[in-house]
Protein backbone atom coordinates (compact mmCIF):
# COMPACT_ATOMS: atom_id res chain seq x y z
CA UNK A 1 0.00 0.00 0.00
CA UNK A 2 3.06 2.72 0.86
CA UNK A 3 4.49 1.79 -2.22
CA UNK A 4 1.38 1.88 -4.60
CA UNK A 5 0.47 5.35 -2.70
CA UNK A 6 4.18 6.96 -2.98
CA UNK A 7 3.97 5.63 -7.04
CA UNK A 8 0.87 7.61 -7.40
CA UNK A 9 1.84 10.87 -5.64
CA UNK A 10 4.85 10.85 -7.67
CA UNK A 11 2.82 10.84 -10.38
CA UNK A 12 0.34 13.20 -9.28
CA UNK A 13 3.04 15.63 -8.48
CA UNK A 14 4.37 15.40 -11.91
CA UNK A 15 1.21 15.82 -13.41
CA UNK A 16 0.90 19.01 -11.55
CA UNK A 17 4.43 20.20 -12.95
CA UNK A 18 2.68 19.17 -16.51
CA UNK A 19 -0.24 21.68 -16.06
CA UNK A 20 1.67 24.10 -15.19
CA UNK A 21 4.14 23.35 -18.21
CA UNK A 22 0.56 23.23 -20.46
CA UNK A 23 -0.63 26.51 -18.79
CA UNK A 24 2.35 28.79 -20.33
CA UNK A 25 2.90 26.91 -23.11
CA UNK A 26 1.00 29.61 -25.19
CA UNK A 27 3.45 32.25 -23.74
CA UNK A 28 5.81 32.91 -27.24
CA UNK A 29 2.47 33.46 -28.85
CA UNK A 30 1.27 36.96 -27.54
CA UNK A 31 1.25 38.29 -30.97
CA UNK A 32 -0.94 35.94 -32.71
CA UNK A 33 -3.90 37.34 -34.80
CA UNK A 34 -6.89 37.32 -32.49
CA UNK A 35 -9.02 37.01 -35.24
CA UNK A 36 -7.79 33.60 -35.54
CA UNK A 37 -8.41 32.86 -32.05
CA UNK A 38 -11.57 34.04 -31.59
CA UNK A 39 -15.39 33.07 -33.23
CA UNK A 40 -18.24 35.94 -32.96
CA UNK A 41 -21.64 34.78 -31.12
CA UNK A 42 -22.75 33.85 -35.24
CA UNK A 43 -20.80 31.29 -35.27
CA UNK A 44 -21.83 29.48 -31.83
CA UNK A 45 -23.23 26.01 -32.73
CA UNK A 46 -26.53 25.65 -31.34
CA UNK A 47 -25.40 22.91 -29.86
CA UNK A 48 -21.75 23.16 -28.12
CA UNK A 49 -22.55 21.62 -24.64
CA UNK A 50 -22.34 17.79 -24.54
CA UNK A 51 -22.75 16.11 -27.32
CA UNK A 52 -20.03 17.56 -30.00
CA UNK A 53 -19.58 14.20 -32.47
CA UNK A 54 -15.84 14.21 -32.55
CA UNK A 55 -14.38 11.05 -30.37
CA UNK A 56 -11.31 11.15 -28.35
CA UNK A 57 -10.48 7.95 -30.00
CA UNK A 58 -9.35 7.00 -25.91
CA UNK A 59 -11.72 5.22 -23.12
CA UNK A 60 -12.15 6.82 -19.76
CA UNK A 61 -10.70 5.51 -16.84
CA UNK A 62 -11.94 1.92 -15.52
CA UNK A 63 -12.79 3.53 -12.41
CA UNK A 64 -15.54 5.56 -14.33
CA UNK A 65 -17.09 2.65 -15.22
CA UNK A 66 -17.70 1.28 -11.64
CA UNK A 67 -18.99 4.82 -10.42
CA UNK A 68 -17.19 3.92 -7.07
CA UNK A 69 -14.15 6.02 -5.70
CA UNK A 70 -12.62 4.35 -2.22
CA UNK A 71 -9.89 6.94 -2.41
CA UNK A 72 -9.42 10.87 -3.09
CA UNK A 73 -6.82 9.26 -4.88
CA UNK A 74 -9.16 6.95 -7.54
CA UNK A 75 -11.16 10.09 -7.78
CA UNK A 76 -9.16 12.65 -8.45
CA UNK A 77 -7.00 10.28 -11.02
CA UNK A 78 -10.63 10.00 -13.06
CA UNK A 79 -10.99 13.83 -13.33
CA UNK A 80 -7.40 14.38 -14.56
CA UNK A 81 -7.51 11.39 -17.07
CA UNK A 82 -11.23 12.49 -18.45
CA UNK A 83 -9.63 15.88 -18.77
CA UNK A 84 -6.71 14.74 -20.93
CA UNK A 85 -8.72 12.66 -23.46
CA UNK A 86 -8.52 15.76 -25.23
CA UNK A 87 -4.97 16.82 -24.24
CA UNK A 88 -3.85 16.70 -27.94
CA UNK A 89 -6.84 18.78 -29.35
CA UNK A 90 -5.82 21.76 -26.63
CA UNK A 91 -2.20 20.80 -27.37
CA UNK A 92 -2.79 21.55 -31.22
CA UNK A 93 -4.27 24.56 -30.79
CA UNK A 94 -2.75 27.74 -32.47
CA UNK A 95 -3.24 30.85 -29.71
CA UNK A 96 -3.33 30.57 -25.68
CA UNK A 97 -5.18 28.13 -24.30
CA UNK A 98 -8.02 29.16 -21.64
CA UNK A 99 -5.62 29.36 -18.30
CA UNK A 100 -8.39 29.33 -15.75
CA UNK A 101 -9.10 25.62 -16.42
CA UNK A 102 -6.19 23.92 -15.82
CA UNK A 103 -5.56 26.58 -12.82
CA UNK A 104 -8.86 24.85 -11.26
CA UNK A 105 -7.67 21.37 -12.09
CA UNK A 106 -4.12 22.08 -10.14
CA UNK A 107 -6.08 23.09 -7.31
CA UNK A 108 -7.49 20.35 -6.30
CA UNK A 109 -4.64 18.01 -7.50
CA UNK A 110 -2.69 17.41 -4.44
CA UNK A 111 -5.64 16.99 -2.26
CA UNK A 112 -4.85 13.25 -2.25
CA UNK A 113 -1.61 14.27 -0.23
CA UNK A 114 -4.29 13.76 3.07
CA UNK A 115 -4.01 10.43 2.45
CA UNK A 116 -0.80 10.32 3.54
CA UNK A 117 -1.90 10.12 7.11
CA UNK A 118 -4.05 7.09 6.44
CA UNK A 119 -1.08 4.91 4.21
CA UNK A 120 -2.85 1.34 5.13
CA UNK A 121 -6.19 3.02 3.39
CA UNK A 122 -8.36 2.34 6.92
CA UNK A 123 -11.43 3.08 8.46
CA UNK A 124 -11.75 5.72 11.43
CA UNK A 125 -9.96 9.42 11.70
CA UNK A 126 -5.79 9.97 11.46
CA UNK A 127 -4.78 13.15 12.10
CA UNK A 128 -0.68 14.76 11.92
CA UNK A 129 1.48 17.56 10.14
CA UNK A 130 0.50 17.90 6.60
CA UNK A 131 3.32 16.61 3.52
CA UNK A 132 3.13 19.21 1.57
CA UNK A 133 1.36 22.46 4.33
CA UNK A 134 3.32 21.60 7.25
CA UNK A 135 -0.10 22.07 9.53
CA UNK A 136 -2.33 20.25 11.30
CA UNK A 137 -4.19 17.84 9.12
CA UNK A 138 -6.64 15.63 9.45
CA UNK A 139 -8.43 12.62 7.16
CA UNK A 140 -11.25 10.77 8.06
CA UNK A 141 -12.90 7.87 6.24
CA UNK A 142 -15.99 5.35 6.57
CA UNK A 143 -16.26 2.94 3.70
CA UNK A 144 -16.20 5.67 0.16
CA UNK A 145 -17.50 8.56 2.87
CA UNK A 146 -14.23 10.98 3.47
CA UNK A 147 -13.38 13.88 4.81
CA UNK A 148 -10.53 16.15 5.49
CA UNK A 149 -8.98 19.26 6.45
CA UNK A 150 -6.30 21.29 7.56
CA UNK A 151 -6.37 24.47 10.03
CA UNK A 152 -2.88 26.24 10.92
CA UNK A 153 -1.12 29.80 10.78
CA UNK A 154 1.48 30.20 8.44
CA UNK A 155 5.30 30.00 9.84
CA UNK A 156 7.21 32.34 7.50
CA UNK A 157 5.88 34.47 4.52
CA UNK A 158 5.31 32.43 1.47
CA UNK A 159 6.76 32.15 -2.45
CA UNK A 160 3.57 34.48 -3.26
CA UNK A 161 3.56 37.77 -2.01
CA UNK A 162 0.05 37.23 -1.26
CA UNK A 163 1.19 34.65 1.41
CA UNK A 164 2.17 36.16 4.63
CA UNK A 165 3.67 35.39 7.93
CA UNK A 166 0.68 34.99 10.51
CA UNK A 167 -2.01 33.97 7.81
CA UNK A 168 -4.72 31.30 9.00
CA UNK A 169 -4.86 28.71 6.14
CA UNK A 170 -8.32 26.79 6.36
CA UNK A 171 -9.44 23.83 3.91
CA UNK A 172 -12.45 21.42 4.39
CA UNK A 173 -13.92 18.79 2.33
CA UNK A 174 -15.62 15.81 1.17
CA UNK A 175 -15.86 13.13 -0.97
CA UNK A 176 -18.99 10.77 -1.43
CA UNK A 177 -16.96 8.04 -3.07
CA UNK A 178 -20.51 5.83 -3.90
CA UNK A 179 -21.61 9.36 -5.64
CA UNK A 180 -19.16 10.05 -7.50
CA UNK A 181 -19.11 13.69 -5.71
CA UNK A 182 -15.82 15.93 -3.84
CA UNK A 183 -16.43 19.33 -2.74
CA UNK A 184 -13.94 21.46 -0.65
CA UNK A 185 -13.40 24.86 0.40
CA UNK A 186 -10.07 26.38 1.05
CA UNK A 187 -9.17 30.14 2.49
CA UNK A 188 -6.47 32.30 3.81
CA UNK A 189 -7.83 34.54 6.57
CA UNK A 190 -5.78 38.15 8.04
CA UNK A 191 -6.37 39.52 10.84
CA UNK A 192 -10.06 37.54 11.24
CA UNK A 193 -11.46 38.22 7.71
CA UNK A 194 -10.46 36.29 4.59
CA UNK A 195 -8.71 37.56 1.87
CA UNK A 196 -9.23 34.81 -0.66
CA UNK A 197 -11.31 32.06 -1.28
CA UNK A 198 -12.25 28.98 -3.34
CA UNK A 199 -14.85 26.18 -3.36
CA UNK A 200 -14.47 23.75 -5.69
CA UNK A 201 -17.35 21.13 -6.67
CA UNK A 202 -17.10 18.32 -8.75
CA UNK A 203 -19.16 15.32 -9.99
CA UNK A 204 -19.92 12.06 -12.06
CA UNK A 205 -22.46 12.71 -14.17
CA UNK A 206 -22.83 9.55 -16.37
CA UNK A 207 -21.20 6.77 -17.24
CA UNK A 208 -17.73 8.23 -18.63
CA UNK A 209 -18.78 12.26 -17.84
CA UNK A 210 -17.30 14.90 -14.94
CA UNK A 211 -18.85 17.95 -14.49
CA UNK A 212 -16.51 20.51 -12.46
CA UNK A 213 -17.46 23.87 -10.96
CA UNK A 214 -14.95 26.13 -9.15
CA UNK A 215 -15.12 29.26 -7.68
CA UNK A 216 -12.69 32.08 -6.26
CA UNK A 217 -12.97 35.34 -4.55
CA UNK A 218 -10.40 37.69 -3.28
CA UNK A 219 -10.96 41.00 -1.06
CA UNK A 220 -9.32 44.00 -0.81
CA UNK A 221 -8.28 46.82 -2.49
CA UNK A 222 -8.80 44.59 -6.07
CA UNK A 223 -11.22 42.50 -5.15
CA UNK A 224 -12.56 40.23 -7.79
CA UNK A 225 -14.20 37.14 -8.67
CA UNK A 226 -14.15 34.06 -10.90
CA UNK A 227 -16.18 31.16 -11.67
CA UNK A 228 -15.00 28.02 -13.87
CA UNK A 229 -17.25 25.25 -15.11
CA UNK A 230 -15.48 22.24 -16.81
CA UNK A 231 -17.98 19.04 -18.42
CA UNK A 232 -15.57 16.58 -20.35
CA UNK A 233 -15.64 13.04 -21.16
CA UNK A 234 -14.69 10.71 -23.55
CA UNK A 235 -16.54 12.35 -26.73
CA UNK A 236 -17.34 15.95 -25.18
CA UNK A 237 -15.28 18.55 -23.87
CA UNK A 238 -16.60 21.72 -23.15
CA UNK A 239 -16.01 25.00 -20.76
CA UNK A 240 -17.29 28.45 -19.23
CA UNK A 241 -15.21 30.97 -17.33
CA UNK A 242 -17.16 34.06 -16.07
CA UNK A 243 -15.84 36.97 -14.02
CA UNK A 244 -17.36 39.10 -11.52
CA UNK A 245 -16.63 42.22 -8.63
CA UNK A 246 -17.23 40.04 -5.88
CA UNK A 247 -14.63 39.10 -3.28
CA UNK A 248 -13.41 36.00 -1.22
CA UNK A 249 -16.82 36.23 0.89
CA UNK A 250 -19.05 34.84 -2.65
CA UNK A 251 -21.98 33.29 -2.70
CA UNK A 252 -21.65 29.58 -3.49
CA UNK A 253 -23.54 28.82 -6.65
CA UNK A 254 -24.90 24.43 -5.83
CA UNK A 255 -23.50 22.46 -8.84
CA UNK A 256 -27.37 21.28 -10.02
CA UNK A 257 -26.14 21.49 -13.57
CA UNK A 258 -24.25 19.24 -15.76
CA UNK A 259 -23.94 21.23 -19.20
CA UNK A 260 -21.99 24.19 -20.23
CA UNK A 261 -25.53 25.99 -21.37
CA UNK A 262 -26.84 25.73 -17.93
CA UNK A 263 -23.45 26.62 -16.77
CA UNK A 264 -24.09 30.33 -18.59
CA UNK A 265 -27.39 30.92 -17.16
CA UNK A 266 -26.39 30.06 -13.46
CA UNK A 267 -23.44 32.24 -13.65
CA UNK A 268 -25.72 35.24 -15.26
CA UNK A 269 -27.92 34.57 -13.11
CA UNK A 270 -25.49 35.22 -9.62
CA UNK A 271 -24.15 38.55 -11.11
CA UNK A 272 -20.85 37.00 -13.12
CA UNK A 273 -20.39 37.88 -16.99
CA UNK A 274 -19.26 35.44 -19.44
CA UNK A 275 -15.50 35.72 -20.27
CA UNK A 276 -15.22 32.86 -22.64
CA UNK A 277 -16.65 29.82 -23.69
CA UNK A 278 -15.50 26.65 -25.67
CA UNK A 279 -14.22 23.36 -25.81
CA UNK A 280 -13.51 20.68 -28.36
CA UNK A 281 -15.57 20.05 -31.40
CA UNK A 282 -14.79 17.86 -33.89
CA UNK A 283 -10.98 17.09 -32.93
CA UNK A 284 -10.58 20.89 -32.60
CA UNK A 285 -10.18 23.12 -29.69
CA UNK A 286 -12.30 26.49 -29.69
CA UNK A 287 -12.10 29.46 -27.60
CA UNK A 288 -14.84 31.80 -28.05
CA UNK A 289 -14.24 35.22 -26.39
CA UNK A 290 -17.92 37.34 -24.95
Amino acid sequence: MTFRFIKLLHVLITLSILIGIFTGCGADKADFNASSSKSSPSEVPEDNTQKPPEDSGQEPPETVKTGKFPSLQDYIDVIVELEGLHEAAINRYDGMPVLEVPSALVSIATLPMYEILNLEDKDGRFEGIGFGSGMPEFIEKNGAQITFGRDGVREEDGFSPEDKKGDRIVEQGSLDGDKGSLRTEHYTERNGAKVNRYVIQSVLTDADSIALLYQYGKSGDRSNSTAVFLTAGKNHYNFVVATGDGDADFAEIPLSFTDAEDAVAAFEANGYTIDKTGGVKDGVYEVIES
